[in-house]
């Protein structure tokens, strides 16, 4: 299968996931809402955070193994591919149990750094060593998801997850049902845990994508010395990243209470959804950039990145503008009015998202090059500049602050810093990069934005029901046109055409431009 349509299905297959995802979240909200109080879904909400701050175990380690995976896996006969994954395994084992370990004795501390009130504490620490003991568990194996990821296997492991998703809500209403009240999660995500690495763990096996059984070598020092050497770097780029993108719930619950972290949690779960959607394009463009960069495909590969950075931003744009239009009023009807969400919230996190896109892209192209160098500072140093002025702000500015403070230091820290990087590999002159999809993303940004005026001068005499459908019926359909007439470059929309169906190549040639 070519790099092309292996990202093709991958990207197809991510909606698939996404899609069962969106259902998911759609549907536990008000479910959970139903037997659990606000505060309770707030402890959840603290719960997850604080989870992945203690993934920063990982020290950079799964990249590290998928990026050195994807730089052996065209020789399985060496051992070095067979040495390579026993190392991993024994590494992520030890970060399994340094994970439980931390949850374990750690829950506590973290009860009473969040300002958790006493009478929910007991709930609050159970969940969290439990919740630290399933994330261990899913390090301790995660091998195989990375072997799926190096051979660009990324559609089979959407597809697991999509029906994760989907039987994952089935568990959630049998515990809700069960009176298992608040320890419902853990129940759900035991279940996902099981289910997933039981799946990966067949699809490596049935595709033969681990090394011949004599080719397995043995773990060495030396495998161990490369992955640490590659992951610290990584690791440090990582934990800047959860202070950037993670924290905001930590800052809400500490300077605004659990209340507030509940309305976060719920106000910015499209939010959430949507940067996933848009990051897709670039993630799941990663193990062919990789290959390409192990091949000295350079030429391909310029191309290829300036592409996709332009196809991610288009998304972006026009994402934006629907979540702009929609979200507050999404919200209101979602939770039946229980949570209210301010809009003006939804056009500054827009403004963030459009920037982030940028920061992505070119900061996790860095990363794949393995020349990380100066900006795992720049991530650290913005992520400590945002815990500091974001807690200072948000007690009297409240949610337009702490989303104003990211806003303001992706734009000063990662953005430029890496523009710089990816204009010098290269060898852009800066701003041709930028103008590039700055010009398509401002031509589709005008369209989106008309239209959403209208709309929502229209809409000012619906209730929020019709409302909501009125914006998302017109401007789904519109965002998915300008898309494919203005996200790809021609080459891309000719390549694109001639993957597709024959007897649907008529139709889709004019909406892409390539009948041209």
């Amino acid at each position: 299968m070519s790099r092309l349509r292996f990202f093709l299905h991958s990207v197809a297959s991510s909606y698939v996931s996404l899609a069962s995802n969106l259902i998911y979240s759609v549907a536990s909200v008000p479910l959970a809402l139903h037997f659990i109080t606000k505060q309770e879904f707030g402890l959840w909400a603290l719960m997850f955070q604080i989870t992945s701050y203690l993934v920063v175990i990982d020290f950079g380690m799964s990249p590290a193994v998928s990026r050195l995976l994807i730089e052996e896996k065209d020789r399985p006969d060496s051992g070095a591919y067979g040495s390579l994954i026993q190392t991993a395994v024994l590494v992520n084992l030890v970060q399994g149990l340094l994970i439980l370990a931390a949850g374990l004795l750690l829950a506590p501390s973290f009860a009473n750094l969040l300002r958790i009130p006493t009478e929910l504490r007991p709930q609050f620490d159970i969940l969290v060593r439990y919740q630290c003991a399933i994330a261990g568990a899913t390090f301790a194996v995660r091998v195989f998801r990375n072997i799926l990821y190096a051979h660009q296997r990324n559609d089979i492991i959407n597809h697991m997850q999509a029906v994760v998703f989907l039987a994952q809500l089935g568990v959630f209403y049998a515990a809700l049902k069960a009176q298992s009240g608040v320890y419902s999660i853990l129940w759900m995500n035991a279940f996902a845990l099981v289910f997933s690495v039981s799946a990966n763990c067949w699809n490596c096996l049935r595709l033969r994508l681990l090394p011949p059984r004599h080719a397995w070598g043995r773990p060495v020092w030396s495998r161990f010395k490369e992955l640490f050497m590659y992951s610290k770097d990584v690791f440090v780029v990582h934990l800047g990243s959860i202070l950037i993108m993670t924290s905001q719930s930590v800052i809400v619950s500490r300077t605004m209470g659990l209340v507030a972290v509940a309305a976060w949690a719920v106000g910015t779960k499209a939010f959430a959804f949507l940067s996933q959607l848009i990051y897709q394009f670039y993630d799941y463009s990663e193990p062919a950039f990789s290959e390409m960069i192990v091949r000295g495909e350079k030429e391909r590969l310029r191309a290829r990145f300036s592409g996709i950075l332009v196809v991610s931003e288009v998304i972006g744009t026009i994402a934006a503008v629907i979540y702009a239009s929609c979200n507050s009023t999404f919200v209101t009807v979602w939770t039946a009015g229980k949570i209210s969400w301010s809009g003006w919230n939804d056009v500054l996190l827009d403004c963030w998202l459009i920037v982030t896109v940028v920061v992505h892209a070119d900061s996790c192209f860095t990363v794949l090059t393995k020349r990380i160098g100066f900006m795992r500072y720049v991530y650290l140093l913005e992520g400590l500049v945002f815990v500091i002025v974001a807690s200072l702000a948000a007690p009297r500015g409240g949610f337009p602050a702490i989303i104003g403070t990211s806003i303001l230091c992706s734009a000063c820290f990662t953005g430029p810093y890496g523009i710089k990087r990816i204009n010098a590999y290269f060898g852009f002159h800066f701003p041709e990069l930028e103008l590039r999809w700055l010009a398509t993303a401002v031509r589709v940004a005008g369209i989106m934005i008309l239209t959403a005026l209208v709309l929502w001068y229209i809409g000012q005499r619906f209730s929020p029901i019709p409302r909501l459908v009125l914006n998302a019926v017109a401007l789904g359909p519109l965002g998915l046109v300008l898309f494919l007439r203005y996200g790809t470059t021609r080459e891309m929309r000719v390549e694109v055409l001639g993957h597709v169906p024959r007897f649907f190549q008529p139709v889709l040639a004019p909406l892409l431009g390539a009948d041209k």
